[in-house]
């Protein structure tokens, strides 16, 4: 849920659920509805419709973990069953409590105020229904958040561009104030970003970031910082604050994704003229496409399995899968990646939110394996895509996001 406000009227939305997922997989290799690896969404009160009732037996919540993790919170969903409780459903620890007897798209849970969720073209891209619930006791930097984050879902970027200022020059200095950080710089984009906007927003950032004493935001912070770098094109500035962090950080994860940072900046100032200056001596040069996706990959095989080489012997995965495309959001190339159980027909193709086909990316014959296919988007327009998998009864999609 997430608390919007327009016009001194604060009401509750589901700002995400609603989503419907049924029959994963074949009869004869029924995948779970949704699988989770070492991460952790949160399912509470999202109003999903999550259903298998072929085998009363499969699961609906897969998934592994490297480490013990609590409960993943997912009360108040439809789990299939005609509404009946769904016991050992849950291929890990799942709290599925005050789950629903029937699925909320065929029912009347909402009432009808609702908030329309427009791109930067205006385009409605999804609708968002009041919980009818009234909030007491919320503080003025909530009322902020609130409007803020109204004005940004309606697409009144200029209007959540101030708020979000309002909002980093307020609190900027206190826990959870990350996503007003975000949002700012994703309104900049939008709105229009100046070098003397970008000055500003660097000389603010690093204030807040020195005045903080949250090691987490101050942090976060930064990676802001490098990405204002990024816009006005100082690829090297960035780069170097990526090795920064991954000279400097104790913490794997951290060192991990500041490597995929500096390769994607390499990437993008190979895209550009200039470029990173004495960059053929740096081991961040990229060459080509394919090179920059080589050595993403080399780098995301050093913590997950999945992306390691078959040297000895090929691999065959156990489950179909389509992975999130990475970078994401992206400008203007991004990989995507899936899996197959088995050989057949694969058709993997982009549309638009209105559902317009963009391009087929792969339409032929394949083998079971890995694959992984780069999406180049340069001639498209900011906004949100859909990526699309059929091959055999195995269908899954994905949002991308372009901006530019």
């Amino acid at each position: 849920m997430s608390l919007l406000a327009s016009e001194g009227n604060e009401q509750y939305f589901l700002i995400a659920g609603l989503n419907y997922l049924e029959n994963n997989g074949t009869e004869s290799n029924n995948t779970p509805e949704l699988y989770i690896s070492n991460s952790f969404p949160n399912l509470d009160f999202g109003y999903n419709c999550i259903i298998d009732d072929r085998d009363l037996k499969s699961l609906l919540i897969g998934g592994e973990f490297e480490e013990a993790h609590p409960p993943v919170p997912a009360r108040m969903n439809y789990w299939g069953d005609y509404g009946n409780e769904p016991y050992e459903r849950f291929g890990i620890n799942v709290d599925y409590g005050d789950y629903l007897t029937m699925c909320a798209q065929q029912g009347v849970i909402f009432g009808v105020n609702y908030i329309e969720m427009r791109d930067n073209n205006n385009v409605v891209t999804d609708t968002l229904y009041s919980l009818q619930q009234q909030p007491v006791n919320i503080s003025a930097r909530e009322i902020l958040e609130s409007e803020a984050e109204n004005a940004f879902i309606t697409g009144d970027y200029s209007e959540a561009k101030n708020k979000y200022l309002a909002l980093v020059n307020a609190y900027g200095t206190e826990a959870g104030g990350i996503k007003s950080y975000h949002r700012l710089y994703e309104t900049d984009k939008m709105v229009g970003i100046t070098d003397e906007i970008i000055s500003s927003r660097i000389t603010l950032c690093q204030e807040k970031a020195n005045q903080t004493t949250d090691t987490l935001l101050r942090k976060m912070v930064n990676q802001i910082i490098s990405l204002y770098y990024i816009e006005r094109r100082e690829f090297q500035t960035a780069l170097s604050r990526y090795e920064g962090v991954i000279g400097t950080s104790i913490i794997e994860e951290e060192a991990l994704f500041a490597e995929l940072d500096a390769y994607t900046v390499a990437y993008l100032s190979s895209q550009s003229q200039g470029g990173l200056g004495k960059v053929t001596e740096n081991k961040y040069l990229i060459k080509s496409n394919e090179d920059y996706t080589e050595k993403i990959q080399d780098v995301l095989s050093k913590k997950f399995s999945v992306f390691k080489s078959e040297t000895k012997k090929e691999v065959i995965p156990e489950q179909y899968n389509l992975f999130q495309n990475y970078p994401n959001p992206f400008n203007p190339e991004t990989v995507i990646s899936y899996q197959l159980v088995a050989g057949g027909q694969v058709s993997l193709k982009v549309y638009d939110i209105l559902g317009n086909e963009i391009v087929t990316l792969v339409d032929k014959e394949q083998e079971s394996g890995r694959y992984q296919v780069t999406f180049d988007a340069s001639k498209l327009s900011s906004g949100v895509y859909i990526c699309r998998i059929v091959t055999g009864d195995f269908v899954k999609t994905i949002k991308m996001s372009l901006v530019k």
